[in-house]
């Protein structure tokens, strides 16, 4: 998993704990950030090296979804 906060350089997070190939993984990285508006982007890379793209993939079902998470949030001092 990358990580990028303002349009920075992609930097890798740290899996801090893995629940296994289907299970949910919780994931760190440090940052250095002053008060006010981030952007927050993260992306997954597979084993043969893939990245999710910028713009959403839907399946042909219309219910999974690969593609970069953006989320906006608020640093306080």
């Amino acid at each position: 998993m990358d990580v990028s906060v303002d349009g920075s350089a992609w930097r890798r997070a740290a899996i801090v704990s893995d629940s296994g190939r289907y299970g949910c993984s919780v994931l760190a990285a440090t940052v250095t950030l002053s008060p006010g508006a981030h952007v927050l982007r993260s992306r997954a890379t597979e084993d043969a090296g893939h990245t999710q793209p910028d713009v959403p993939v839907w399946s042909p079902s219309g219910y999974l979804r690969d593609a970069i998470d953006v989320v906006t949030f608020t640093a306080f001092a």
